[in-house]
């Protein structure tokens, strides 16, 4: 995960103007601050997947940025497949693909986001189109092989538990 995020944050430095540029101890400083974060090493240790779910959302961020959207997408569906809460995130990937940038810099964001090249463009489109076919692919594979009680084990029970425990709330050991 260090490399990942250490190729984001050298993209977008690099992608800066001359005179806005970091300093590359500070891509060091961001770097650190992610691997050596106290959740990020503890969360493994209980037996939760969210590093690996962490590690596909910022795949899918590094090949958005790279604008390889077919493989954004499939990695962005992948980590939706892993667990439900990363779709939270469709939204910041879909407004963020041909956005106009300079209308941002003017403080226009609405304008912004539909961009000059209008709201459904084919790149939004296409990433969309992937991410969603992963998902959907990947969930009625599993549907089929395991059957209902994958769909109300994965998603469902979501809706229904009580389970005050499940969670990574600073109060969770105090609850024991």
């Amino acid at each position: 995960m260090g490399i990942v995020f250490w190729k984001l944050v050298e993209a977008q430095r690099n992608s800066l103007p001359e005179d806005e540029k970091a300093k590359r101890g500070s891509t060091i400083v961001y770097v650190s601050l992610m691997l050596f974060n106290p959740l990020v090493i503890g969360m493994p240790t209980r037996g939760s997947n969210d590093n690996i779910i962490t590690l596909l959302v910022f795949l899918a961020i590094f090949f958005v940025l790279k604008k390889q959207y077919i493989i954004g997408g499939i990695l962005y569906g992948l980590s939706v497949h892993f667990k439900i809460y990363p779709i939270i995130y469709c939204f910041v990937f879909y407004f963020f693909i041909d956005m106009d940038r300079k209308l941002i810099a003017e403080g226009k964001t609405l304008q912004a986001i539909s961009s000059l090249k209008g709201f459904f463009t084919k790149d939004r489109l296409v990433f969309t189109f992937f991410s969603a076919g992963t998902f959907i692919g990947l969930t009625g594979l599993f549907y089929y092989i395991y059957g209902y009680e994958f769909l109300y084990e994965s998603y469902l029970y979501h809706f229904i538990r009580k389970d005050h425990r499940h969670n990574n709330s600073v109060y969770f050991y105090m609850i024991y």
